[in-house]
């Protein structure tokens, strides 16, 4: 995953089938569960049971919407198979539409085979992951999702490396009006409904003309902490999707209702605004 790759594929990563037990023993606490995704550090499909795993929680949430963020390049074809057996929402990461940079950032990708795999689908969504080295591809990546009916998510790069966060934002000034207008030129290509554009990028406002979307760091309280919470592979569970490292428990010592009520989380609910991770974050909440 952005900002996790180039690490070596170690078992110690994949959540072992105990703590998915654990999590499906806590169905009272999430009877009114609406969305369950499958995300993770890491491209989730790497994991050797991975399609067990989702065959397991498909079956102990039915009604349950499931979704992936995922590059589509797992070896095992049947995969595919059974995320569109079981209806899960296809989030996926294309960061070019150009073959050459598309496998300089996603490296080990395989262009040919994404193209294969994009005919396959409908109704999934294309996430450009905007950073240094695609920022003036946004326009084209806007037709190559429409060329393959997908809809489009514009996603925005985050590290805590402070020589790129440095050299970004100094690019993302530099080049802003540019920007817009790339921005603004994909309302020409992909229909409303299918395109999400955040209301701000790096603390820079995008136009109400442009955006499309409202995103968690320009408003007063963010809904994803009244609403959801990650669970790492390792049992600690963590504030929301966004993987923000604040901890407010490990579900091997509290079931998740406990950490739900937890001073740890309610504390941190009270004063998430004061959170470095949260200022500025472009998590869309909102289609409009």
């Amino acid at each position: 995953m952005c900002g996790f790759g180039g690490k070596p594929i170690l078992a110690s990563g994949f959540m072992p089938q105990e703590l998915i037990e654990k999590i499906i023993g806590n169905r009272d606490f999430l009877s009114s569960l609406e969305e369950i995704r499958l995300n993770g550090r890491g491209e989730s499909s790497l994991h050797p049971d991975f399609t067990q795993i989702l065959q397991r929680i498909a079956g102990c949430f039915p009604g349950v919407r499931l979704s992936l963020f995922t590059n589509l390049m797992f070896e095992d074809e049947t995969i595919l198979d059974n995320l569109l057996k079981y209806h899960v929402e296809l989030l996926i990461s294309v960061d070019s539409q150009n073959k050459a940079n598309y496998e300089y950032i996603r490296r080990g990708a395989n262009f040919e085979l994404l193209i294969n795999r994009l005919e396959k689908l409908s109704g999934a969504f294309l996430v450009f992951t905007l950073q240094t080295s695609n920022i003036d591809e946004i326009s084209d990546i806007g037709k190559f999702a429409n060329q393959y009916h997908l809809g489009l998510i514009l996603n925005i790069v985050r590290t805590d490396n402070e020589d790129y966060r440095n050299n970004f934002q100094n690019l993302i000034d530099v080049k802003w009006d540019a920007i817009l207008n790339q921005l603004s030129d994909l309302h020409d290509i992909i229909p409303p409904k299918r395109l999400l554009i955040p209301d701000q990028i790096w603390g820079k406002r995008v136009p109400d003309s442009i955006t499309t979307t409202v995103s968690c760091g320009s408003i007063d309280v963010c809904p994803n902490l009244l609403s959801e919470i990650m669970i790492a592979n390792n049992g600690i569970v963590y504030t929301c999707n966004m993987f923000n490292p604040k901890i407010f428990g490990n579900i091997y010592e509290k079931d998740l209702e406990k950490i739900w009520i937890s001073p740890e989380r309610l504390n941190f609910v009270d004063h998430y605004k004061e959170n470095y991770y949260c200022k500025n974050c472009e998590y869309m909440i909102l289609h409009t």
